[in-house]
């Protein structure tokens, strides 16, 4: 149990970690906290800390650092007592920076959710990522085929949310362009509104008499429509600002996680995986709490966002950053970006139903 004094040297230490980048003194300490008590009595406090291991002396300097479980710690215990401070927290000139994103009812919910993504890694100088929805929860609402060339056509996918997907193919000798209008015509017919793994379960299922050999074929060796979901799975992560990190990481001779963090940039099940913030609120994760491989040393905060039909489309937006960032300041400028994207989603929703 730490006493009201230990709590804040903690928090001092922490906070000033951050910014300099320095093992913190009690003569630090005693400047930045305005304690009445003595270096020794500051000491004594550090000493227990230590023991704790929440704080960690470096080298021979009289100095302390943070450890994993110190940020882990202030995350829990000390940085939700700040609530007021970090939903109040956003200067005059970063709140009209989020508000500009959000002026134009007429952008798609993916570009908000790009521009929200590129704001936050601007105004943090860290990684910002955000996932949309899963393709496999999305809903059709129209598909058809348009020929490009002889041999070449561009499928076209609209879905109930709101999103168009296209591809190019070239088609095989043995598959007419009539067939495929055919099919497109099948599943303008009776498909829409489906799920879009219930679409492909229903053509491989019930309609494969009704298509000629060729199209069987396609299907049953590697459906065109599967390409395109998978194409629709990747696009929707949006990573911005990996320059900041990897130039953090340069500096700190932590270079070695770079070939890690492109793997984990490129896969969107992993960031699923690594971001899950959980039902409600802003989630952060330090160190090992991420279980990911070669990302020691680093943090992470993330919220989701839910909206759309039954409550099922999901955004999850994050912050990754190193372990030592200044969680207050981060969430004082997450917490701006998600009440306003928060807002967005639900009038984005609103009116879809509306004018539906």
């Amino acid at each position: 149990m730490l006493s009201k004094r230990q709590i804040i040297v903690l928090k001092a230490i922490i906070d000033a970690y951050s910014q300099s980048e320095e093992p913190i003194g009690s003569k630090s300490i005693l400047k930045l906290t305005g304690l009445e008590a003595s270096s020794a009595t500051i000491r004594n406090d550090m000493a227990k800390l230590e023991k704790l291991d929440l704080i960690k002396k470096m080298h021979s300097s009289s100095g302390r650092v943070p450890t994993e479980a110190g940020y882990r710690f202030y995350i829990n215990y000390i940085l939700p007592k700040n609530g007021g401070i970090i939903d109040s927290g956003l200067s005059e000139a970063e709140n009209e920076k989020v508000s500009e994103i959000f002026q134009s009812p007429y952008l798609a919910l993916d570009e908000i959710v790009n521009r929200s993504t590129e704001l936050l890694a601007e105004l943090t100088n860290y990684v910002a990522i955000s996932l949309g929805p899963d393709a496999y929860h999305y809903h059709l609402a129209g598909f058809r085929f348009v020929p490009v060339t002889s041999r070449q056509v561009m499928l076209v996918l609209v879905t109930e949310e709101g999103t168009v997907e296209t591809q190019i193919y070239r088609l095989p000798d043995s598959v007419s362009m009539e067939a495929l209008e055919d099919m497109a015509n099948i599943i303008n017919r009776d498909l829409i509104g489906l799920s879009l793994p219930s679409v492909l379960v229903r053509l491989k299922s019930n309609y494969m008499s009704y298509f000629d050999e060729s199209i069987r074929r396609l299907l049953y060796e590697g459906s065109i429509i599967e390409d395109l979901l998978k194409k629709m799975d990747a696009s929707r992560v949006f990573v911005k600002g990996k320059a900041n990190l990897y130039n953090h990481l340069y500096q700190s001779d932590a270079y070695q996680q770079v070939e890690n963090l492109n793997r984990l940039f490129a896969n969107p099940n992993l960031l699923d995986t690594l971001i899950d913030p959980g039902d409600q609120g802003i989630q952060v994760k330090v160190g090992k709490d991420m279980q990911a491989d070669g990302l020691n040393h680093l943090s992470i905060m993330a919220t989701n966002f839910v909206g759309g039909n039954n409550d099922q489309q999901t955004i999850s937006v994050a912050i990754l950053g190193p372990e030592n960032m200044s969680y207050l300041r981060m969430a004082q400028l997450f917490q701006g970006v998600r009440l306003q994207l928060n807002h967005y989603i639900d009038s984005y929703y609103k009116n879809d139903k509306e004018e539906g």
